[in-house]
């Protein structure tokens, strides 16, 4: 209706390129390629409830994917020998810094998603003065497929093989709510003040909370030029 408006973006872009190595390496033929591509899609819709207040909802839809792929080609990795230093041989250390080698053919999918939905209610009091209020949200997930080979069975894999696998899931959630007011002190300054409290839960054993303050102050010497302060936690 005449009281709607509804806006949506789209993107898409994808990247290849090759992961940097040692010129040993590369000179040896290893080659490593990053493949990534990315999408946003934003649905936003914009209700005026009243002559001076609007309810504003939007939803973003973000994925990442990232591919690591190999050639096939390795080069074989040689720790400090435990009669030149017995810690650094414990430790793994190369005996050649410069050229550590390449002895992992690594392939990896890495998949991020998001979902951020958001609710907002603007109330416009006159000019230069109005008060926010919202609600905001951002469901992450990722899901990421490793594979590290070891042809040269220099060891040093997870578990000693020559072969490692692993399928890792994670899940967390952003939340948060607003509030803020923008209020014309006089025509040069206006004060902005307000309260955010988040939370957000990695789905695995971190659980945080906060609240934080904020303050704006701004004096406009002239149409130009802007004098600003803030604070905030």
């Amino acid at each position: 209706g005449e009281d709607d408006e509804v806006s949506g973006t789209l993107s898409l872009n994808n990247n290849q390129f090759q992961l940097p190595q040692t010129s040993a390496n590369f000179a040896a033929g290893v080659r490593l390629q990053q493949d990534e591509s990315n999408f946003l899609g934003l649905l936003a819709w914009k209700h005026q409830i009243e002559e001076d207040k609007d309810l504003r909802l939007s939803l973003a839809y973000l994925r990442s994917n990232q591919r690591v792929r190999n050639n096939g080609r390795f080069t074989n990795f040689t720790a400090v020998p435990e009669e030149v230093d017995e810690e650094l041989a414990e430790e793994g250390f190369p005996e050649d810094p410069t050229n550590p080698g390449a002895p992992y053919l690594p392939t990896t999918d890495l998949t991020i998603t998001q979902f951020q939905p958001r609710a907002e209610v603007v109330r416009k009091i006159g000019e230069r003065h109005e008060i926010r209020a919202g609600v905001t949200a951002d469901l992450i997930t990722s899901r990421q497929r490793v594979n590290l080979l070891d042809p040269g069975c220099g060891g040093g894999l997870p578990g000693g093989g020559p072969n490692f696998n692993a399928n890792l899931s994670r899940s967390g959630l952003f939340g948060g709510v607003y509030f803020s007011h923008t209020l014309p002190v006089s025509e040069e300054i206006t004060l902005n003040y307000g309260l955010r409290a988040d939370m957000f839960d990695n789905g695995i054993d971190v659980k945080t909370d906060q609240f934080s303050p904020l303050i704006n102050v701004s004096y406009a010497i002239n149409p130009i030029y802007v004098i600003r302060a803030s604070y905030s936690l």
